[in-house]
């Protein structure tokens, strides 16, 4: 260990990603070696972790998958009549994050100025232990900041159309909610 160099480890990766490994499964190996070594200088047995002065293969971020506007529109002329069918427009519309979607609130689009405001996102935090130590098999929902903090936070201009069918989901959740209240009485 105390002869290895930080070249001979790029030679290594550079291997190792011709022999066909990804790139990510390089960066894991190389971020292996380098907490080894890392325990290994702080016991004394090396002088210097030369994983830590290696070059990390460079991991290309992945494409994102988009629709096709063909495949947009099937989408949205099977979602028609969808209890989630303004949600469907929204994520295609303004491109939100799931968690994102599932943080709006009603106090978020002002129909009236046609803007839709994104401020919070519902996450999953860990469930708490139970008494007997054992943690439960599900996570607890809960809103939060958005994952970028407040560069995420945006106001998006609403267009009429997308207006009207936020009025009409409204609709349909007052008319659900007091259906689903009358039947509790």
């Amino acid at each position: 260990l105390a002869k290895l160099t930080p070249a001979e480890l790029d030679a290594l990766w550079t291997a190792k990603l011709a022999s066909g490994l990804k790139p990510n499964t390089v960066r894991l190996m190389r971020a292996t070696l380098r907490r080894a070594l890392h325990d290994a200088e702080r016991d004394g047995l090396v002088m210097r972790n030369v994983a830590a002065l290696s070059t990390p293969p460079r991991v290309e971020p992945p494409d994102g998958r988009t629709l096709t506007v063909e495949q947009a529109r099937a989408l949205l002329e099977a979602a028609q009549g969808d209890r989630l069918a303004a949600a469907y427009v929204l994520v295609l519309a303004f491109g939100l994050r799931r968690a994102e979607l599932l943080g709006l609130a009603w106090a978020d689009p002002d129909v009236s100025a046609g803007l839709l405001a994104v401020r919070q996102q519902v996450t999953v935090r860990k469930s708490p232990q139970a008494a007997d130590g054992k943690r439960a098999a599900r996570g607890v929902l809960e809103l939060s900041a958005l994952k970028t903090g407040s560069k995420g936070r945006r106001t998006l201009g609403l267009t009429p159309e997308v207006i009207e069918l936020l009025q009409g989901h409204r609709a349909l959740q007052d008319r659900e909610r007091a259906t689903a209240g009358a039947a509790w009485q």
